[in-house]
């Protein structure tokens, strides 16, 4: 039969399983404690795994997470497999993106952002994961430190693309659901301060006068008009002095190419 959410409730249900329909069971043992279990076939063996309690888990939402456990099987996830945290799942996304992210720094701060400001959520198993979780996390800095929880948010985004693809969830919960949540804020833009092009000259020569390294880089990113990371990681290799050529690699450029000066 299909359970109704009074079924579900009703105080004079037996001790035994009522079938909801596709595989979907609500467990009824004597003292009145019921909760929810998925019967389904795993490699050609039936196998059973519980979803909740009744009282803390919904007809619909029952509904919806047998519904996922069915998919996660058509997709070949292992559900005897133990389901990740949020923290084991952000390593497995770290590791997939690390290659492609040229800034050692940027890698190194990606996790430890996570783990020093999402602490109280990095234990959750991801298929538990809830955009309440993510706001726990966002809504106290998203008016006092933008930068950060957009960052944050940027992440917990990435991480939840993964747990979707994976199956363990249908809809990822840092993604568009919260943008009618969280309010629009655009930071204002701060620049660093400018030399007025007539004082450039002096400028350059009173770091000439200096005879430091940084001033020595200084001069050096002014004149080869590089970044900053550019010149700071440059090295003699990449240099000929007889053609007076620096030639920047690939994996140290942002624009992921060759850079000749």
């Amino acid at each position: 039969m299909t359970l109704t959410t009074a079924t579900v409730r009703s105080k004079s249900l037996e001790p035994g399983r009522y079938l909801d329909g596709d595989g979907l069971y609500l467990v009824v043992v004597r003292g009145g404690s019921r909760s929810w279990t998925l019967r389904t076939t795993v490699d050609g063996r039936q196998r059973e795994f519980g979803l909740g309690s009744a009282r803390k888990v919904s007809l619909k939402a029952a509904r919806a997470a047998a519904g996922a456990k069915k998919e996660q099987v058509d997709h070949g996830v292992d559900l005897t497999a133990p389901v990740p945290t949020l923290a084991g799942a952000a390593r497995i996304v770290h590791t997939l993106h690390a290659p492609s992210w040229s800034s050692p720094k940027y890698s190194h701060q990606w996790l430890t952002d996570l783990q020093n400001h999402c602490g109280g959520i990095m234990n959750v198993q991801v298929d538990r994961l809830s955009s309440a979780h993510v706001l726990s996390v966002l809504e106290p800095r998203w008016n006092t430190n933008p930068k950060l929880a957009r960052s944050l948010r940027q992440r917990l985004s990435l991480i939840g693309s993964w747990v979707v693809a994976q199956g363990y969830l249908q809809a990822n919960p840092a993604g568009e659901v919260l943008d009618g949540v969280l309010p629009r804020r655009k930071p204002p833009t701060r620049h660093f301060a400018s030399t007025p092009s007539q004082e450039a000259p002096a400028a350059l020569a009173a770091l000439g006068a200096l005879d430091t390294p940084a001033a020595l880089a200084i001069r050096f990113a002014i004149l080869t008009a590089t970044r900053s990371n550019e010149t700071r990681g440059a090295r003699w290799s990449e240099i000929d002095l007889d053609a007076a050529l620096w030639t920047i690699p690939t994996e140290r450029t942002k624009m992921r190419r060759p850079h000749r000066v």
